[in-house]
């Protein structure tokens, strides 16, 4: 009896692990590659909530990402001129995202250039991820990580 627990429970960390670090992943690998779309944010709603958003919208030199909550799951809508892809990041079976939040930090004003003397604009993520069938009373069942992660964004002056 306690070897099947211990199986779900290392099943539901595996799950949630595997997760995490392939929306980490994701997101470093679009931090090398694109920068912080400021476009696609009001200055006003971003200062009134303490620079902190829902939604993270990028952009490289084609396409603009935005990576956002929804359903339980985080999504990243991919928007090209050939149209848009829907790509889901985390396993909706095995987990569900709680909490998805990023702060933007911009350190300067985004519409200058920075150089060697300024420090790039980086963005917070608050992420909270459970088992899927998350049940605090069932220890095997209670498996839930909460991420708090710093990524650094170029910007590109294009």
């Amino acid at each position: 009896m306690l070897a099947s627990r211990l199986y779900i429970y290392h099943n539901n960390v595996k799950n949630i692990e595997t997760d995490l670090l392939f929306f980490n992943q994701t997101l470093q690998n679009l931090a090398d590659t694109s920068e912080i779309d400021f476009s696609a944010y009001s200055w006003y709603d971003l200062k009134t909530h303490s620079w902190f958003t829902w939604n993270l919208y990028l952009k490289d030199k084609d396409t603009k990402y935005k990576i956002f909550s929804q359903d339980g799951q985080i999504l990243l809508l991919k928007s090209t001129s050939s149209g848009d892809i829907l790509i889901p990041i985390t396993n909706t079976g095995a987990t569900k995202i709680d909490k998805l939040k990023f702060k933007i930090i911009p350190y300067e004003n985004p519409y200058k250039v920075f150089t060697d003397k300024n420090q790039q604009p980086f963005v917070e993520v608050f992420l909270t991820i459970k088992n899927r069938f998350y049940n605090a009373k069932i220890w095997e069942q209670a498996v839930k990580y909460d991420l708090q992660e710093w990524f650094n964004f170029k910007y590109y002056n294009n």
